[in-house]
Formats: structure tokens, sequence, C-alpha cells
């Protein structure tokens, strides 16, 4: 077997170092900063020991990984690896984090939220009067606020401006890191899929016009996504982050950080990160995790088996990591997360009506068959030639068939962002197809159809991102921004609080 060198194994352990420090840092403060001191004193011991644990066996029988780092990271790449950053930098700042640019509607609340992260003591609690019921209320704020805990700390030591500038860093960092894994995935470094990856989107133009015609013609800077709401929304990738980025962006992490994994011995410890992450792309995981875990234990094993297949699978699964570190990050999130307000509405049964609006069930099933469409099928159409024999295909759409059906909360966020792991394996399948296609020797006529149509897909989805970035220069150009909302806002939003008064995390864990 082909020895692969120190430096190559060296080089992946400090990117899965990085990765793993990136995605656990958030949760370690939360558990200092929230908890009671006999939660957060062993769980920092947990969390230590799976460190190390993890750190002894980043380099067991990695070489595969560590020749492609070593292609990946060469003085020839250098040029590109700057372009890279440069793109990810102005991608975040024209998203609107950090507020240097303008901010969609949902980053009021989001500032707010980050407002409060700083200026409040943790536990962030606060009475809240409902004049509707007559009533004060102590509530607490329960929400995915894994992304802001970096900046929050900053804020409280620099300054809410530092902070406000921590944010971009962390941003850029995670989806640094994460298009690293996605190279990684590759085994190969090149640009032009992370353009892929900023300009991915459904055809929702056309969907426009299909549901409305010509009376649905958007301006230069409409926010097209919004066509088949109330009842269905996947968001392209800027949309992701231009909107939603405290979850999109730990989310495309973990996501492709999971299809690396080549063993199971960390795989829980790894999706648990992303509860108090981001918790509804979390549930999106699971697919995916059953996915990944099955496929290393079939071949690791193949051939013994199905009964020493199974043993070997929980022998192989039943770690300190997975079980002791992900099992504390799993409950103390989810101790934290229960309380959330919105999480335990649901409305499954009654899919044709949401936020009080009724649909027909013909039109119902005629808006999510034209959604389907222009969202994601044509993308498995063209797909289907060169994927159809992975296992990640079908389950990817499967859970994009489905995802729209299953409501948590009063709308149809769990749709727009459980769906956003099947996503990242969408697009990157997207990019494995054009690579694979164009680097033949010997190419057919079938290899430069499935290309050039996928670029025409890719092309008519480019409307969605362009008119988020045309949005954000005109409106800053204008000086235009939304009304900031209060912290009674936020805390009276079922979105982003929760009563205490016998909430288990609140009277028992945290300080």
């Amino acid at each position: 077997m082909m020895k692969v060198s120190n430096k190559s194994i060296k080089e992946r352990s400090i990117l899965d170092i990085i990765v793993i420090c990136y995605l656990l840092l958030p949760f370690t403060i939360f558990i200092v900063g929230w908890c009671k001191w006999f939660v957060w004193i062993p769980g920092i011991l947990i969390l230590g020991l799976c460190f190390y644990r993890m750190y002894r066996r980043l380099d067991d029988n990695d070489t595969e990984s560590g020749r492609a780092f070593e292609k990946l990271f060469t003085g020839r790449n250098t040029i590109k690896w700057i372009v890279v950053l440069v793109l990810i930098t102005v991608w975040t700042i024209l998203s609107g984090i950090g507020g240097f640019v303008f901010q969609n509607e949902d980053h009021t609340y989001r500032n707010a939220l980050f407002s409060m992260l700083v200026n409040y003591e943790w536990p962030v609690k606060a009475d809240v009067f409902f004049e509707n019921k007559g009533i004060i209320q102590t509530r607490g704020l329960i929400y995915y606020i894994g992304f802001w805990m970096p900046a929050a700390i900053v804020g409280k030591l620099f300054g809410i401006q530092t902070g406000y500038f921590f944010q971009v860093v962390w941003a850029v960092t995670g989806i640094f890191l994460f298009y690293c894994e996605v190279c990684l995935f590759r085994k190969k470094f090149d640009v032009w899929p992370f353009i892929i990856w900023m300009l991915f989107s459904g055809a929702d133009i056309i969907g426009i016009f299909i549901l409305y015609g010509k009376a649905g013609a958007p301006n230069a800077t409409t926010h097209l996504e919004w066509w088949s709401s109330p009842w269905f929304q996947y968001s392209s990738n800027t949309t992701q982050l231009f909107w939603v980025f405290n979850q999109a962006i730990p989310a495309w992490l973990i996501t492709v950080t999971m299809l690396n994994e080549k063993k199971n011995n960390r795989i829980l410890f790894l999706w648990a990160t992303g509860m108090i992450n981001c918790t509804l792309p979390f549930v999106g995981m699971i697919p995916l995790m059953v996915y990944v875990a099955i496929s290393n234990n079939m071949r690791e094993h193949k051939g013994r088996g199905i009964k020493m297949g199974f043993v070997s699978f929980f022998k192989e699964a039943f770690t300190v990591e997975n079980f002791l570190g992900g099992g504390f990050v799993g409950l103390i999130s989810f101790a934290y997360l229960w309380g959330n307000v919105s999480g335990g509405k649901n409305n499954v049964g009654q899919l044709t009506e949401i936020d009080g609006a009724i649909l027909p069930l013909g039109n119902y099933i005629y808006i999510y068959i034209v959604f389907a469409i222009m969202e994601f099928l044509l993308y498995f159409v063209v797909l289907f030639r060169s994927q159809k024999k992975h296992h990640l295909y079908w389950i990817t759409l499967l859970w994009l068939l489905i995802c729209p059906f299953i409501h948590i909360g009063s709308s149809i966020d769990f749709c727009m962002r459980a769906s956003i792991p099947a996503i990242v394996c969408l697009v990157i399948m997207i990019i494995q197809t054009i690579s694979e296609a164009l680097s033949r020797k010997e190419k057919t006529r079938l290899d430069y159809a499935t290309v050039i149509v996928l670029v025409i897909l890719l092309i008519v989805g480019l409307s969605t991102p362009v008119h988020e970035f045309t949005r954000t220069v005109s409106y800053t150009a204008n000086h235009y921004r939304y009304v900031d909302v209060t912290d009674a806002d936020v805390m009276s939003g079922d979105n982003f609080s929760g009563n205490i008064e016998k909430n288990l995390f609140f009277n028992l864990l945290a300080k």
C-alpha cells in the first residue's frame, strides 16, 4: 500500500482539529456561560476527553484523505485559495452579517438577539407583559444561538461593534472550512465549484410566471423565494446566507464533514454539535447520518456476513466520543431548546392550512408539483445517468420530496431549513457530475449534453441570487433599513423564547 507523507497527515489533522474546534466552541461557551458548575465542569472534562481521543485517532488509516490533502495544499494553489477567500469575504459582507451593508428583514430580530447576548447577563431572561392575556410571564431566550456565542464573548469584552465584526470573521471561517471539506470530498481544488455553490438556486423565476403569469413579474429587488409560500420553500445558498446565516453555515459544514467521515467513531458527536447551532437542519441530517454510518460499515466489513457486520457496526459506533460526548452535547442542547414555544407546535394532518391561510387540496397539489419540478426535480433528472447508482442520490431525492409535508412550528420553517443538508448534497452531486464529465478522456455526446443542460439550469436559477445581490446594493445605496425590533419583541416572540416557570433547563441546570 502506498504510504502517505507525514506532511499530508499533518495537514489533514490540522483541518480536522480546526473543524472540531469550530463546531464545539459555541456549545462550550454556552455551558460555561449559561449552566451551573455541576453541568459545565463535568462537561468540560467530557469534551476534553472526547477531543483528546479524536485527536489521537485522526491519523488512523487515513492515507486516502492524507494524499488528497497533500495535493490541495501546495504552492501552486495559493492564488486559488486567496481568490476563494476573497469571494467568501465579499459574499459574507454582502449578506448583511456584521451590519456593514443593508440587512434583510430577518436580521432585525437577529441583531436584537445578539445585542441581548452581549448586554444581558447569561442566561438571558426577562419579564414580558402580554397585553392580550393581561399577564406577566418570565421568559427565557430559547433559540439555536450557537453561531453568536463566540461573537457575544468578543462583544462583552471589547464592545458590541467589535462583536459584530467578529460575526463576519466567524462566518468567513466557517464557510472557508466548509469549502476545504468540499475540496477534500472531491480530492481536488478548483475555484469554479465554489462559484457554483455561491450562485446555485432552483428555477424560482420560472415558478413565478407559471403560478402568477405576467402579473407576478418581479422587479430588480424582489425576493424571489416567496413565490410558492406560504406552502413551500427551498432556499438558494445565497438566500440562506443572506437570511438565516446562523443556521446555514454550521449546517453546510457539518453535512460535508459527515460525507468525509470514513469511520463511525465520532459521527454522532459531529451530528450532536448541530443541535444548538442549527436545530432544524440538525433534524434534516438524520437520513444523511444513517446513510454515511451504514456505508462506512459496509465498506469496512464487506463480505463478513450480515451478523458480523451488524455487531461490528455497534462496536465501532459505540465510542466515548459518540455516546458520552455526543450524548452530553445532545441532552444539554435538547433540555435547553425544549422550552421553545414554536418548537412545540405542529400541524401535521393540516397541510393545506398554514398561518391561517387555507388552500383547496387540488391547488395545494398543483403548487407542490410545480414547486418540486422547479426547485430540484429538473436537476435530479439530469443527474440520473451519472448518479443513479449512488445511494446518496436516492436518499437526497426522497428527503426533498417528503420534507415539505413535515410541519414543525406555525409556518414552513421546517421545510425551508431541514432541507439544507439535502441541498448541500444536491449541489455537491452537480459539481461532481460536471467535473467527471469534463475530465473524461473520451467524452461522449451525453457527457456534453449533461454539462450543457446543468449549466442552463444553473443560469436560470441565477436570477435568485442576482436579485439578492441587487437588493443589497440598491438598498445600501439608498440607506434603506428596516425598523429595529425591541428586546420585548424578541422575548415575546414564540420563535425565540419560552416560559421558564416550569422549565427543566432554567430551573435546574441554568445559573
